[in-house]
């Protein structure tokens, strides 16, 4: 079997697989990581995996999920988020990463700063993850829905710090030399500050492209000249965020939507299934196995510390069951946190027992999730305000 024909019978599986998810519910995306970790075990499937092109294709997928990343992070939306929005996240967040923190570093002896920045980025929301499943449940349109996505934005600035943070950790970890260290450093300060000044001096550009294809051509190559360039320090991870941001500012507000659904088209239909695909290869299915308990309690533990803070400050707007349906939404997870994993993994940063364990919770997370949602909301019959 040659690698064009295995990548055309990858793609039938993932639309199969993907297919029987979405009759439950779940997005058919995660379709791809599952069969990765289904196959992890097949000595002629691992083969074609680690091929340098499926390598390739798989890295590109992940610089367009960095990539979609930043294009999404709504910072006007985040500085001006309602101070109860602001509330639900600092305490959804401390609550999750705190233990996250606890558990990793006295369960897995992993330091602070590893366990800290692994935790931190499991307490994020996915909203990307998160939308196709509200939309399933009629919820977007609603007062609970449009608080639990606006939790999902406000949080994207934390997953974006713990990401920089992720990455500068990693080359430092790396990097003996205190100038090679001061001068990622001082790119990465340099990438903040004149993001920062972009946004501050130019709201939106007024850029706009007689043709379609221009603008999506510019947005690529934007893309791929950050990445490259950072990949010259080992950052291209943190420019494809970067580029992300800028183009959201460079385009006119007009043509957003357009470059939003290339970019999903892009990011999610084509390049995105390598990377779930290989992660799912890297797993261990039997560390699954022999630690299936373990990943059961922690799931449930993580799901507790999300859920509670989200239970006790939104029944008072919205009432008990309500306040729990939003605690559940918020445990959905997506690639941030999958990505700082494997960058953990190939710095031997953890052991692939411990990548493949924290896999499995957001497996886990992913399967419970909108099954969960979808018994809880058919037997409460609840009713939601419109907004």
């Amino acid at each position: 079997m040659n690698l064009l024909l295995f990548i055309g019978i990858l793609f039938f599986l993932i639309v199969f697989a993907g297919y029987l998810l979405e009759k439950y519910r779940i997005p058919w995306l995660y379709s791809a990581l599952f069969l990765g970790i289904a196959l992890s075990g097949n000595t002629l499937v691992k083969g074609f995996a680690t091929s340098s092109i499926i390598k390739f294709l798989s890295e590109i997928g992940m610089l367009f999920l960095l990539f979609s990343i930043g294009f999404n992070l709504k910072i006007k939306e985040i500085l001006n988020a309602r101070k109860f929005i602001a509330k639900i996240t600092f305490w959804v967040v401390l609550s999750e990463s705190g233990l996250g923190i606890l558990l990793l570093h006295f369960m897995f002896n992993l330091g602070w700063l590893t366990s800290g920045i692994i935790a931190a980025s499991f307490a994020t929301v996915g909203e990307a993850a998160l939308l196709p499943i509200l939309k399933e449940f009629k919820l977007i349109k609603t007062k609970l829905g449009q608080t639990i996505l606006s939790v999902g934005v406000l949080d994207d600035i934390i997953e974006v710090t713990t990401f920089a943070l992720a990455m500068f950790y990693i080359n430092s970890s790396y990097i003996t030399n205190i100038t090679a260290d001061l001068e990622i450093f001082l790119i990465i300060t340099v990438f903040i500050l004149a993001i920062l000044l972009f946004y501050k001096f130019f709201p939106h550009s007024k850029i706009r492209f007689k043709d379609n294809e221009f603008m999506l051509l510019i947005s690529l190559a934007v893309l791929f000249t950050m990445a490259g360039l950072g990949q010259l320090v080992d950052l291209s991870p943190l420019a494809a965020i970067a580029s992300g941001m800028l183009i959201y500012q460079l385009i006119a507000k007009e043509d957003l939507k357009k470059v939003a659904d290339f970019i999903n088209l892009t990011t999610f239909e084509i390049f995105a299934p390598f990377f779930f695909f290989t992660v799912g290869m890297e797993t261990n299915i039997n560390a699954l196995r022999t630690n299936i308990f373990l990943i059961l309690g922690l799931t449930l533990i993580i799901k507790v510390a999300k859920i509670l803070p989200s239970y006790l400050i939104g029944k008072k707007i919205f009432g008990p069951r309500k306040a729990v349906v939003m605690g559940i939404s918020l445990c959905i997870k997506f690639s941030t946190s999958i990505i700082i994993l494997v960058a953990f993994l190939n710095r031997h940063l953890i052991t692939t027992e411990l990548f493949s364990i924290l896999i499995g919770v957001k497996v886990a997370f992913k399967l419970v999730v909108p099954l969960l949602l979808s018994f809880l909301l058919k037997h409460w019959q609840l009713k939601f305000e419109t907004v």
